[in-house]
């Protein structure tokens, strides 16, 4: 929110107030918005925080990363949906689903990308084999080259 977000919504309402002729009042709008916004995401981590936790647990034991990736989805979806009813219920909007069903589709999609990120195995690095540093001194005191039955000597 504090890395992406916030500096949109900013620019976009400093834009907005620009072009538009308007006095700052943009400004202002998109400053409240995000104020607004951050205050439901704390409180939807707050509530999310349980059941991500319990949810963490419950798959230890699961081997397979699809369970994983769609069960995170679907939880991270839910948890979405109803906290977006929440707030819908709490302005007087009334029991709706389309506004909960879009923000829920995004959060899911979300929730299965990082958990796919997460917990798919990655590509071993590349071995690097032991290289000798650069000699710094002058050229006629560089040191004679080793054999590789030295080197093995001098390593252990």
């Amino acid at each position: 929110m504090v890395g992406v977000t916030t500096p949109t919504v900013l620019l976009v309402c400093i834009l907005v107030s620009l072009f538009s002729g308007a006095d700052g009042s943009a400004v202002f709008l998109g400053m409240t918005t995000v104020f607004i916004a951050g205050i439901i995401s704390i409180g939807g981590a707050a509530v999310a925080l349980p059941f991500t936790y319990v949810t963490g647990r419950l798959l230890t034991s699961v081997r397979n990363t699809a369970v994983h990736v769609a069960t995170h989805a679907v939880v991270a979806g839910a948890l979405a949906a109803g906290c977006m009813q929440g707030v819908v219920a709490l302005y007087g909007g009334g029991w709706i689903w389309q506004f909960p069903l879009l923000v829920s589709a995004p959060a899911g999609a979300a929730a299965a990308i990082a958990t796919w990120r997460h917990t798919h195995p990655q590509p071993a690095p590349p071995v690097r084999h032991a290289v000798a540093p650069p000699h710094r001194g002058r050229p006629d005191e560089a040191p004679a080259p080793m054999s590789a039955v030295e080197r093995d000597r001098r390593r252990c």
